[in-house]
């Protein structure tokens, strides 16, 4: 074991980069996570560490003077993995270094169509990472761009093998060909990853789920989200952590999950292995599991969640939502059908016109920020729907999607939509109408 004074004032700085996710149209460090994003969640895994955390924009910020972490905002990692990485590199010559993991079934899981590099460190395979230990006074200062100070340091470092601590849990996920199908799936607060497309940060926001509940338990993170919080053991609350004006219906069970602050919870509805975020309205008979509800988020009455994300301000009632992704704001009706199974062939997904094979079986469809899916619309698998968009087979359900309007315009209703009058009737005065 070794003594955390080695790093605790050891820096870690997260550069700033020009990568975005569709269909959030955010940068990776943006996009929605237990600590509103995962910048913020990437900040707070570095500060658990024991490290000093800088935000920076460019490399010019960097002090050459002394060692330091440099991590690419695109990146995810946990404490566990820097404390290794950080020791192994203390101990070995006075290099440059990068995070390196052992391919496993954990990696398997959650690395389809990541940019991560691969390797072999004698004779096992490892997965490379953005995650470098640079020592003082190296080189590296002469690069001034930030894309090319990290292609630099992937050529120039040394794969540091990290082993990751996890476990394995059966999950059941559907029926297919008249028999139960069950998914390996990993348990563990070890976790390393790019954010590249919309399914790695719904992968890692999973994973991250079980991490976030011992946080919480272990004071971490209350601030915001939960006061005074308590883990509870009871007939219906089975080992979980729950904050403050929790009301739950007599007949709810919830197990092993997160409820912060101010959360409503119907009555039957089950909550297994989830996290639920403060202000946030549970409907009655939901089935939730494995999956993270945002602020402020409501369900309406039997409705099922499993593996699946919900931002902040959504409303969502749905009969099956699964390995999906919900942007802030969003509306989705109850008929809405989100297929997320591909039952004879692996899911593809669609980026600037090339179709990409995920290797996954199971994943359901990102749902861009501001959005309305009104009843009876399909949505296959791997479909990423962009920002503020409007899918209804009935018109009047776009009465769900209200625009910004100015208080000197005037509107009309036209196609499920709130538009300017001159840009429907340009050939009519609208003094005369209003």
């Amino acid at each position: 074991m070794f003594n955390i004074l080695e790093i605790k004032f050891m820096k870690a700085y997260i550069i700033e980069t020009i990568r975005k996710i569709a269909p959030f149209d955010r940068f990776a460090s943006a996009i929605y996570s237990p600590m509103l994003n995962f910048g913020n969640l990437t900040k707070e895994e570095l500060v658990i560490s024991d490290l000093k955390v800088r935000f920076i924009k460019s490399v010019s910020e960097i002090d050459f003077r002394e060692s330091f972490l440099l991590i690419p905002d695109y990146v995810f990692v946990t404490a566990g993995l820097i404390k290794k990485f950080i020791f192994i590199s203390k101990n070995a010559p006075d290099i440059i270094k990068r995070l390196a993991v052992l391919k496993s079934t954990l990696t398997d899981y959650y690395t389809a169509l990541m940019d991560y590099e691969s390797d072999t460190i004698g004779d096992e395979s490892v997965l490379k990472f953005d995650i470098f230990y640079v020592p003082a006074n190296s080189s590296i200062m002469d690069y001034k761009d930030s894309e090319q100070l990290i292609s630099y340091l992937r050529r120039s470092s040394q794969p540091i093998k990290i082993t990751q601590n996890f476990g394995i849990r059966l999950r059941r996920l559907s029926n297919i060909k008249g028999r139960p199908f069950y998914e390996e799936f990993p348990i563990t607060d070890e976790i390393v990853g790019h954010q590249r497309f919309w399914l790695h940060s719904l992968l890692l926001n999973i994973l991250y789920i079980s991490t976030f509940k011992e946080r919480i338990a272990n004071g971490y993170f209350t601030t915001r989200f939960i006061n005074k919080p308590k883990t509870v053991n009871n007939n219906r609350v089975i080992n979980s952590v729950i904050g403050s004006n929790v009301w739950l219906h007599p007949t709810s069970v919830v197990e092993n999950s997160v409820l912060c602050d101010n959360v409503k919870v119907g009555a039957k509805t089950v909550i297994k292995d989830a996290v639920i975020m403060r202000d946030t309205n549970i409907g009655d008979s939901n089935i939730i599991n494995l999956s993270l509800f945002g602020e402020n988020v409501n369900t309406l009455s039997n409705s099922v969640f499993c593996c699946s994300v919900i931002a902040p301000s959504s409303t969502i009632s749905n009969l099956g939502f699964y390995y999906s992704f919900l942007g802030k704001g969003s509306f989705v009706a109850t008929a809405v059908i989100i297929l997320w199974e591909g039952i004879n062939s692996t899911i593809r997904i669609s980026v600037d016109g090339e179709e990409l094979d995920t290797s996954r079986y199971f994943l359901g469809s990102a749902i861009g920020d501001g959005s309305v899916l009104g009843a009876r619309a399909i949505i296959n698998p791997g479909i990423a729907i962009p920002k503020n968009s409007i899918i209804v087979l009935r018109p009047e359900e776009g009465v769900m999607k209200i625009p910004h309007m100015s208080e000197t315009e005037q509107y009309v209703w036209e196609n499920a939509t709130l538009s300017r009058f001159e840009d429907i009737f340009p050939e009519y005065d609208k003094n005369n109408f209003f």
